[in-house]
């Protein structure tokens, strides 16, 4: 599932291990949904204090070494977290040294324990991975071997059971996104041939479909972009049309067995999507950018855009690059980001109460950046960083 010269070239390249489309595509609408009030200007932010917590309490360690150049620079992670505490972390691992097959791994710790690593199945493309119940890992991927989508539910340590889901043949350019609720687990599935999107839910060990989202030329969020409320609703970002047409958000009622109402951004420039986080409060929030900008919004079904914020400039989004957001246990906001040409990597910061602080946690590039909150509290991140030709899988770990 994000110094470098070699930036132009990651841009260029299309993003083989996201929860992500082509973003050229888009979804149409009918209907139009006017806003509750006009939206409110961009904030921009001034730079604030960084945190107080000193940067050695960072503590980085690197999970897979050698990997590389060419495959990290087109690469993200994926991270998971369970109840017990065991963190999960999708990747890809290289076969070769020129990385012409790779298969989707992933590696596992348990509370005070070593990494261990599980092949799921030899894959090159997009997918993703999460948690519902304790031990029980879901990936999603696009399975390019027979052209379809598959999930992946682990069963035991190296035991996955494979599905295949009722999807038309898949694509390079093909969109998911998966998100616990409760022990459930649920899936999408935007086709780039324009069909409308497919959406799935796992329970009590079965897969069954749901109804579809009947909009076509689906683009998706880079990282994660399908969120639960917990109160039986879900929530799936969405482009309404093609190229430079609004993103927004989507509501399936699991009540209702269908999806029962759609909101666009109204405000220009309009941010592309890389993370949304349905917060605790009810909040929907999406962090995105606009050319070199990051931009957050929080708001409702009514208005995405009731707070809007321009954190920073200059910032390397987009392909491996794109930013990853979180809710902290205390209801702050995260957005971890690489930052000055990818150069640092940053995590921007919002308590309730106060306005946005930020941290820089290294100053080395970032591609691909995976965030949680695991059992101990503590904000984990996973990501590729590079040395001249030479690459390495990490995680950094810190205190909220």
């Amino acid at each position: 599932m994000t110094a470098y010269r070699i930036i132009a070239i990651a841009m260029a390249m299309m993003v083989s291990n996201c929860t992500c489309s082509d973003p050229n595509p888009g979804w149409e609408f009918e209907e139009d949904f006017e806003l509750t009030s006009p939206p409110p200007p961009i904030e921009d932010m001034p730079v604030s204090e960084d945190f107080t917590m000193p940067p050695d309490m960072w503590e980085p360690i690197e999970v897979v070494t050698n990997v590389p150049l060419s495959h990290a620079l087109n690469e993200r992670t994926s991270l998971a977290v369970d109840s017990n505490g065991t963190l999960f972390l999708g990747y890809h691992a290289c076969t070769s040294r020129d990385c012409s097959a790779v298969d989707l791994v992933i590696a596992r710790r348990a509370r005070g324990q070593d990494w261990t690593f599980e092949t799921v199945k030899r894959q090159r493309g997009t997918f993703g991975i999460e948690v519902a119940n304790p031990e029980e890992v879901v990936a999603a991927f696009l399975d390019p071997t027979d052209n379809t989508f598959k999930v992946a539910r682990r069963l035991a340590a190296n035991d996955y059971e494979l599905r295949t889901l009722g999807v038309r043949r898949t694509g390079v350019s093909d969109g998911l996104d998966i998100t616990p609720d409760g022990e459930r687990m649920f899936v999408t599935f935007a086709n780039e041939r324009g069909d409308p999107v497919s959406a799935f839910v796992l329970a009590q060990g079965e897969w069954r479909a749901l109804q579809n989202l009947d909009i076509g030329d689906a683009s998706a969020a880079y990282e994660r972009g399908l969120g639960s409320d917990g109160q039986g609703n879900l929530y799936l970002i969405h482009r309404n049309g093609t190229f430079g047409a609004p993103w927004g958000l989507a509501r399936y009622s699991l009540r209702d067995a269908e999806w029962k109402e759609r909101t666009y951004f109204e405000q220009t420039p309009r941010p592309r999507p890389s993370s949304f986080v349905v917060k605790r409060n009810g909040e929907l929030c999406i962090a995105g950018d606009n050319n070199s900008s990051l931009v957050v919004t929080c708001g409702d079904m009514f208005d995405l855009e009731r707070d809007r914020w321009n954190l920073a400039e200059n910032v390397a989004l987009g392909a491996g690059g794109y930013s990853s957001m979180l809710e902290g246990s205390d209801g702050s906001l995260y957005v971890a980001f690489p930052s000055d040409g990818n150069t640092r990597l940053r995590l921007a910061r919002k308590s309730p109460e106060d306005d946005w602080d930020f941290q820089t946690v290294f100053d080395k590039n970032a591609y691909g950046v995976s965030t949680v909150i695991d059992s101990r509290d503590l904000l984990v991140m996973s990501y590729y960083t590079c040395d001249a030709a030479n690459c390495s899988l990490e995680v950094i770990s810190r205190p909220q």
